[in-house]
């Protein structure tokens, strides 16, 4: 939807800033569990998170527009698309596979992270409010990634961006396992925040790209599902290597060959051209 409220030429920057939210949630929750340090009071979080979205209903109720684009095609009476057809039809097979493979892998570092670099900072031996700060660090990086990778899919060349994002997520990672001070896990996690998360935001913004109104909301919405598969297999898998023991820097490094199968799916994707409406539009009508 965020998409559709624009033109062509701000989509990626528009999903991009909605996407923003989450890593600010993030970092509002990382605020509130440093004021809220005793351990008999953990249960505060889940309350505002709980009712912070209740409080939005009707806001969301009041201002959020149905899609325009939508509406027309109601008032068309188009015959809608079969679900198949949409994600596996011979002119976007391969695209809706890499889409699923690039939101899938980055999804498993990005939540492998968010749940886990506390604990990951804990055995490094800082304390609890040092990790809360590095926890402070990935979600502002996260922020300011979501509105710039989006914005500078809108105006540079995707493949160019695409490879800002990766090279940014492996030189961050690699710092993030080997800095010593908590002044650098801070600014590492600061360019982990900025360039998983916003690359992540990114990746929303072009796979939109890569399917037309009609379609738009089955194919992201089917790259989001399999990417929530990775969202809990990461911390599955950062859980399952620290219960044998290995080490923060193991465990971080673990997560770099699976975002380099993300940046080569990505890579391919955006090497082919776009698929233009009118041709995806007769070719479903066929």
């Amino acid at each position: 939807m965020a998409s559709e409220a624009v033109s062509d030429q701000y989509k990626g920057t528009a999903v991009s800033v909605m996407y923003s939210g989450i890593p600010f949630g993030g970092l509002l929750t990382s605020v509130v569990a440093m004021l809220l340090a005793g351990d008999s009071e953990w249960r505060h979080i889940f309350y505002i998170g709980g009712i912070a979205p209740i409080l939005l209903i009707p806001l969301i109720i009041k201002y959020l527009p149905e899609s325009s684009d939508y509406l027309k095609r109601k008032t068309q009476h188009q015959t809608a698309i079969p679900f198949f057809e949409v994600l596996f039809a011979k002119e976007r097979r391969m695209s809706t596979i890499q889409i699923w493979i690039s939101f899938f892998c980055t999804l498993v570092v990005l939540y492998f992270l968010l749940n886990w670099l506390p604990l990951l900072m804990g055995a490094q031996g800082l304390s609890k409010f040092e990790a809360n700060y590095v926890q402070m660090g990935y979600n502002i990086g996260g922020i300011f990634g979501s509105i710039l990778m989006g914005m500078m899919l809108d105006k540079l060349r995707m493949s160019f961006v695409i490879k800002l994002i990766y090279t940014g997520i492996l030189l961050s990672l690699c710092c993030l396992s080997i800095s010593p001070t908590v002044a650098l896990l801070v600014l590492s996690a600061v360019g982990c925040g900025l360039f998983i998360v916003g690359g992540q935001s990114a990746l929303y913004g072009l796979a939109a790209m890569y399917y037309p109104t009609e379609m738009r909301g089955t194919g992201v919405g089917s790259a989001v599902a399999i990417g929530r598969i990775g969202s809990f297999a990461g911390p599955l898998m950062a859980g399952f290597l620290l219960s044998l023991g290995q080490s923060s820097t193991i465990v971080i490094g673990a997560s770099i060959p699976v975002i380099l199968i993300a940046a080569i799916s990505a890579l391919l994707l955006v090497k082919k051209p776009k698929q233009p409406v009118h041709l995806v539009q007769s070719t479903s009508a066929q």
